[in-house]
């Protein structure tokens, strides 16, 4: 650990970290623009944006939904939220996963959320994840959890099939594009469980509802979400 620690510090002495919201250099977030973000107020339906309490689904909503509850630290129509997100996913700048996800943590405990049961991540394809050589979800899941005196799985929830991106179709596109994506591969583990999904950013909730449903399935006993950014 010291020797890493000591390699850490070289490398961002002789590179040190540019704000992801800005660009600014010094440190992954500088207070400038952690200043300016405003947060996400959560109050409205996830799935259908029909004025709600705190994350939950409406009434209509609900019936449908396999979430209890899906919270987002901020939106992402905000060009500073969005470029964090992109930075983290597309420039390799993994670190910068630590202070998004403290942002999440602060959103979650200030929304009434608790610290009880495990932080899942949304899982990318094998595939996309060696394209990639991380998994953005992951990152933010282990530091949340972290943060929040949770425990953390990377191995229960599995991709078993590869999908188009789902900015890509539709909001009646994206529930067929991501059904049966997901495989929960330690059903036993998930018997009573309370969950808290973990992703970078969520638009209609189509991905956390079928990964939900899988881990429903699958015994868990309350499934809720936890995102960067909603847009």
């Amino acid at each position: 650990m010291f020797f890493k620690d000591v390699f850490d510090f070289a490398i961002d002495f002789v590179f040190p970290p540019e704000c992801t919201a800005c660009g600014k250099e010094g440190s992954w977030v500088c207070l400038p623009c952690e200043r300016s973000f405003v947060r996400h107020s959560n109050a409205e339906c996830p799935s259908c944006g029909k004025p709600f309490w705190r994350g939950f689904f409406c009434r209509r909503c609900s019936n449908d939904s396999h979430l209890v509850q899906c919270i987002a630290a901020f939106r992402y129509a905000d060009k500073c939220v969005a470029r964090m997100v992109k930075t983290l996913k597309y420039t390799g700048a993994t670190k910068s996963a630590s202070k998004l996800a403290s942002f999440m943590a602060t959103v979650w405990r200030d929304s009434g959320g608790g610290n009880s049961g495990v932080c899942i991540p949304i899982p990318l394809h094998p595939l996309r994840k060696k394209e990639r050589g991380f998994n953005q979800a992951e990152l933010l899941a282990r530091h949340c959890a972290a943060r929040m005196e949770m425990s953390f799985s990377g191995d229960i929830l599995v991709r078993i099939r590869p999908t188009p991106p789902q900015t890509e179709l539709s909001r009646a596109d994206r529930a067929t594009n991501i059904r049966d994506a997901f495989l929960c591969v330690k059903p036993d583990g998930m018997k009573g469980m309370d969950v808290l999904l973990i992703d970078d950013v969520y638009t209609t909730c189509a991905t956390l509802q079928e990964a939900a449903r899988v881990l429903k399935e699958s015994g868990a006993r309350d499934v809720r979400a936890l995102t960067f950014a909603h847009g």
